[in-house]
């Protein structure tokens, strides 16, 4: 083998496989990002034809993995802001309506 691969091998592969078939990666994110990678040979060939080397699949692998790493981070922050006693838009609502509830006030009247 010449150490290329072709994008229908990548998304043939765990955990491209996986992520694409549990719904966690959007192909339309995969097109993104192979589309941003390097192609070997750097030449205008058919899109179908592509195929990147062991470089690009390693930024490909990296940027999947970015887009996860970015949802974590973004939930971690929300943890953080709640365990410092912040409160971000989602947490404020739920704690107001605990606080309804632990008031004993009936949340029924509210949808009357």
């Amino acid at each position: 083998a010449d150490g290329l691969m072709s994008k229908s091998t990548l998304e043939s592969m765990p955990p491209f496989a996986e992520l694409l078939a549990d719904g966690d990666l959007l192909p339309e994110e995969l097109k993104d990002i192979w589309n941003a990678a390097p192609k070997f040979p750097e030449v205008n060939i058919a899109a179908e034809d592509a195929r990147v080397d062991v470089d690009s699949f390693v930024q490909i692998y990296r940027d999947v993995d970015g887009l996860f790493e970015d949802e974590e981070n973004e939930d971690d922050k929300d943890l953080d802001s709640i365990a410092q006693g912040e409160s971000s838009p989602t947490s404020g609502e739920e704690m107001n309506l605990s606080a309804d509830v632990e008031e004993g006030e009936d949340e029924e009247d509210d949808f009357e």
